[in-house]
């Protein structure tokens, strides 16, 4: 997994600029065994979502945070926003941080990504067979693998 952090200045001041967000080898894992059911195929071991990411952003500046999906983008924003707690490292916030962003909006997050995709799929009126005939590609556009069958709340 790859995050890229892009870190752009939005005003030119000659005094040194304090860090308004600071991450401390940042870190999440999430278990892969939920309440005695397996999801990962029988891989060992829970799934870290980030390893030790340490960054600073200064007042007054611009972050974009690049990566492919599953990179973990998302819960790297979580964890400024308070959203969740990383599992290891810490972070420091000088300021308010408000989370903008939610992936899971119109998705349930107790039902696997499988059963989100036929019970949307139902909802905007396909039928069965229908969703059944476009699956592997839904799965295979939406990136998540194998973690298809996992509750979309375990997703990162």
């Amino acid at each position: 997994m790859t995050i890229s952090i892009t870190d752009t200045k939005v005003k030119q001041a000659d005094i040194p600029v304090e860090n308004a967000v600071e991450l401390h080898s940042i870190g999440k894992e999430y278990p892969l065994n939920i309440k005695g059911r397996r999801y990962d195929k029988g891989t060992e071991g829970d799934f870290w979502a980030l390893k030790d990411v340490s960054c600073q952003v200064g007042k007054g500046r611009i972050c974009g945070v690049i990566g492919r999906n599953g990179a973990g983008k998302t819960t790297l924003l979580n964890i400024i926003a308070g959203i969740i707690t990383p599992t290891a490292g810490h972070v420091d916030i000088r300021g308010r941080v408000l989370g903008l962003f939610n992936l899971g909006v119109g998705f349930l997050d107790e039902l696997t990504g499988k059963e989100n995709i036929f019970l949307n799929g139902s909802i905007l009126g396909a039928a069965k067979k229908e969703i059944e005939d476009k699956y592997d590609r839904i799965v295979e556009f939406s990136e998540l693998g194998d973690f298809i069958n996992m509750p979309l709340g375990t997703y990162s």
